[in-house]
């Protein structure tokens, strides 16, 4: 303690020169200054080798009297990288505090980033990685920025990448995602890979199930067998066998996916054109909300020329509902009074110069017929 206390004399001495001169580089030495007069008077020669209880007396209200200069610490956290000492991905030294994480109060005021040599990279737009799977910029290395000069003189064709011509630069090939078996999901690899890529290479054939197509069905199921990549093994084309994929062409639409002239989506498959085994297995028309339309017998049509029929609008059936609250009286059609309904007039089948053929016309058509021909 002895050790510590001999050293302040001295340090109010050389505070009183500084106020004298008005000299004070930092804070704190400034606030030593003004408790200088306060710290003589307890601290001298004679006091510091009294007994050891005036000496710890003293000390303790030196402490208290210096409180205020021991916590006037002038540190602020850099605002260039927020505290952490470092910049960009792969942790460069902050070029304003040189990595303390800290500086004084007014270099923390006088800060402008624009004072700094360091813009966003022009190659990664200044996330310092390229492509899916987070390669390190070619450019700055990871660093995220680069100098004024670097960016100036940055020239994509100087950096040894090119489009990956598998992928065509995705990084992902498929329905589904699938990293690309050549760059591996970079975008993009180096001149000499491009030159020598043949897709003869890389083994992938395309899916025999879907065709390439990653789906099946009209709804766009995805492939059973490929499960959406739209390319499989050699290996596992050579063992494709449709009949160990668990499809059959569904009985209700005959593997077309529709039903009626219209096209409606199946009702059973709901467009996917197969179904499980099982579930053709278990399939029953009777159980598919569907009655032949009682209005065209389930043609879809109706008259000579085929109209769409105007209750179940092509779609050949209708719901049990609609079949029970059928009325004929409820759809605007009546004879044609010019054919009899025929939809022809003459010996010859002339088609109807009234219906067109359609047999039928709307009461508002049949009540002008009469109006001017009579009945």
């Amino acid at each position: 303690m002895n050790d510590y206390t001999e050293t302040i004399p001295d340090l109010t001495s050389q505070s009183f020169k500084q106020a004298k001169n008005d000299q004070f580089e930092t804070k704190s030495e400034k606030i030593l200054s003004e408790k200088a007069p306060e710290l003589s008077k307890f601290i001298n020669k004679e006091t510091i080798y009294r007994s050891e209880a005036d000496l710890r007396s003293t000390v303790n209200h030196l402490v208290s009297q210096t409180d205020d200069i021991i916590i006037d610490i002038d540190e602020v956290e850099c605002p260039h990288c927020e505290g952490r000492g470092t910049t960009g991905l792969i942790g460069d030294l902050c070029a304003y505090c040189k990595g303390s994480c800290v500086v004084t109060e007014e270099d923390a005021e006088s800060y402008d980033p624009e004072d700094i040599d360091e813009v966003t990279c022009p190659h990664c737009e200044g996330r310092g990685t390229t492509g899916l799977v987070g390669n390190i910029c070619a450019f700055c290395k990871g660093s995220c920025v680069v100098t004024e000069e670097d960016a100036e003189s940055y020239d994509p064709e100087d950096i040894d990448e090119v489009t990956c011509p598998h992928c065509e630069g995705r990084g992902t090939t498929g329905l589904v995602g699938n990293i690309c078996a050549f760059c591996k999901g970079s975008c993009v690899v180096t001149e000499e890979d491009a030159e020598s890529y043949d897709p003869e290479d890389i083994d992938e054939v395309t899916c025999p199930h879907c065709e390439g197509r990653g789906t099946t069905g009209l709804v766009g199921n995805i492939c059973a067998f490929c499960k959406g990549s739209c390319v499989v093994t050699d290996k596992e084309a050579e063992s494709y066998d449709p009949e160990n994929i668990d499809e059959v062409k569904c009985p209700h639409c005959e593997g077309r996916g529709t039903t009626g002239l219209v096209g409606n989506i199946c009702a059973f498959c709901k467009g996917s054109c197969v179904v499980t085994d099982k579930e053709a297995e278990s399939y029953d028309p009777e159980n598919i909300d569907e009655v032949k339309c009682p209005h065209c017998e389930g043609r879809g049509t109706t008259g000579l020329v085929g109209n769409i029929c105007a209750f179940c609008r092509g779609s050949c059936v209708v719901t049990d509902k609609d079949a029970e609250s059928y009325d004929p009286e409820d759809i605007d059609e009546v004879k044609c009074p010019h054919c009899e309904g025929r939809g022809t007039t003459g010996l010859v089948g002339d088609i109807c110069k009234l219906c067109r053929g359609s047999c039928v016309v709307t009461e508002g058509v049949k009540n002008a017929y009469f109006e001017k021909y009579g009945r």
